[in-house]
């Protein structure tokens, strides 16, 4: 176990410039960019736990974020807090009172798989409805999804706001699955 305290004084260690040479620095510390900043960042996670630690090295900035679930919420609060720290924008999801008429849900209701570019490429998701509630189920588990708006969802498990989108035929054939600023899609495959 560890504390945001431990990884913080770590963080202080490697960015002190004694412990490392920059050659070893650079395997340690790849740099990818965010907010117009260089950033490392690591993320991990078991049941009951997930962390964010994400450096902003040239800074010497850092943010740490543990929590007690396995959610992947830690990941956005870790960016959020980078778009504040450097003055950037953030999306807050509202979740409102909004009632979806649950016959509305055949139209939602199948199983839709995401491309190579997802988390997990070509995962499969299967929504259905459940009484009153629309229901998500895939590699995670199977989660309630809270209505936003019309075809309009938030996946709470994952923090991410899904739209399910109509084709020319007013068939609903893809999802828009928005997990803080990466936009994935999710084909109707049945």
């Amino acid at each position: 176990m560890s504390t945001t305290q431990d990884l913080y004084k770590w963080d202080g260690v490697v960015k002190g410039g004694n412990m490392f040479t920059d050659e070893e620095l650079k395997s340690i510390y790849p740099a990818s960019e965010r907010n117009g900043h260089k950033l490392t960042l690591w993320s991990g996670g078991v049941p009951g736990f997930s962390s964010e630690f994400h450096s902003y090295f040239e800074d010497r900035q850092c943010i740490i974020v543990l929590s007690n679930n396995v959610s992947t919420v830690s990941r956005l609060i870790a960016e959020d807090i980078g778009a504040i720290l450097y003055d950037k924008p953030y999306e807050i999801v509202e979740v409102t009172n909004f009632k979806q008429n649950p016959k509305s849900y055949n139209s939602l209701e199948g199983v839709y798989k995401f491309g190579d570019n997802f988390f997990f490429p070509g995962a499969e998701i299967t929504i259905k409805g459940a009484g009153e509630q629309l229901i998500v189920s895939g590699g995670r588990g199977t989660t309630i999804l809270i209505p936003l708006g019309e075809n309009k969802y938030l996946d709470r498990s994952n923090w991410a706001v899904m739209n399910f989108l109509k084709d020319e035929n007013n068939v609903v054939n893809k999802i828009d699955w928005k997990y803080g600023s990466s936009l994935f899609v999710a084909k109707r495959v049945k």
